[in-house]
């Protein structure tokens, strides 16, 4: 089986500032390499069930976050933007037996984590349907097309609990609790 793993970074473990998610400030290599752990964490989950490939797609900000070389040999990797329409599931086709989120984040227009967004920190909400949409049901919505089942979703706990509403049986990881500006973590 061949399972796709899209990666953000603003729901990893411990992250609660906009600095610590762009690339160039100091406090982003930290969490770089934290983005990096929870996908290979992911990675391993799914060769110890017997996956045969993967694909990571690294759907933060510049895709240029994974490093790539913390990742076992069966792993390939989507770095940088094609400007491919399905942006954070690049390359993500009916070939997979599954999609697995890491470092999902909760949506605009809901305070559930200092950084709460989608897509771009410019646009307040968004909607399909009168519904407010993630980047999750957004991706969600890419591999339903597929038919591809979503397994696993980790992030903080507004994402995890949207995920759990909209996909049943799905298996989440809460990484983080927001209250205004801060976080409440698990461990790394």
């Amino acid at each position: 089986m061949r399972v796709y793993i899209s990666a953000d970074i603003e729901g990893t473990a411990g992250i609660a500032d906009w600095d610590e998610a762009r690339k160039g400030h100091e406090d982003y290599e930290y969490f770089k390499k934290q983005m990096t752990a929870e996908v290979r964490a992911a990675v391993q989950g799914a060769l110890k069930a017997g996956v045969s490939e993967i694909v990571v797609r690294d759907a933060h900000g510049s895709a240029r976050n994974i490093d790539p070389s913390s990742l076992p040999e069966e792993v390939r990797i989507l770095r940088g933007w094609a400007r491919d329409p399905l942006m954070m599931m690049q390359g993500v086709d009916a070939g997979f037996g599954a999609v697995v989120f890491t470092g999902y984040h909760s949506p605009s227009g809901k305070a559930l984590n200092p950084l709460s967004h989608t897509m771009t920190g410019e646009i307040f909400y968004l909607k399909i349907n009168g519904e407010l949409v993630s980047e999750f049901k957004l991706n969600a919505m890419s591999a339903a097309y597929y038919g591809i089942p979503i397994v696993f979703v980790s992030g903080d706990e507004g994402i995890v609990r949207i995920a759990e509403q909209d996909v049943p049986g799905i298996v989440t990881v809460s990484t983080n609790r927001g209250s205004g500006s801060s976080v409440d973590s698990i461990h790394p």
